[in-house]
């Protein structure tokens, strides 16, 4: 994984980045020639790098479960439509989906034209019915 700090690293179903850290040696036990070679070689950003990593999987996670929520709502209004439920119960699943895709925009898992077209197409599918 690159570096000495970071030996591995574990996500968690429930969302939770767990870091396991190698310790090392004392800083009074470590031989001068190390910090030597430290200076003259390169920076390395790897520690940031990996956490920047750690946090687009857990934000890739949440906004894959937002979207999957948003998709079955949609697919059970659908369903109301096809089977010509009665309109109060298919106006408070749009509802449902109308807050939804704006909670969605609010965090940047949509983009605010995608919520709008999908809102205009769902209503427009209702009043046909």
């Amino acid at each position: 994984m690159g570096s000495p700090k970071h030996e591995s690293l574990r996500i968690i179903a429930n969302r939770s980045i767990i870091p396991t850290f190698n310790r090392g040696t004392m800083a009074e036990e470590k031989p001068a020639e190390k910090k030597a070679e430290k200076k003259e070689g390169a920076k390395t950003r790897q520690a940031s790098a990996l956490k920047r990593d750690l946090q687009a999987e857990k934000k890739r996670l949440i906004n894959r479960s937002h979207r999957a929520t948003v998709q079955t709502a949609v697919r059970s209004l659908r369903d109301s439509v096809s089977k010509k439920e009665p309109a109060e119960t298919t106006k408070q699943k749009l509802d449902a989906i109308y807050s939804l895709m704006d909670k969605g925009v609010k965090r940047g898992v949509y983009k605010a034209n995608k919520a709008a077209r999908t809102k205009s197409r769902l209503a427009s599918s209702l009043a046909k019915q």
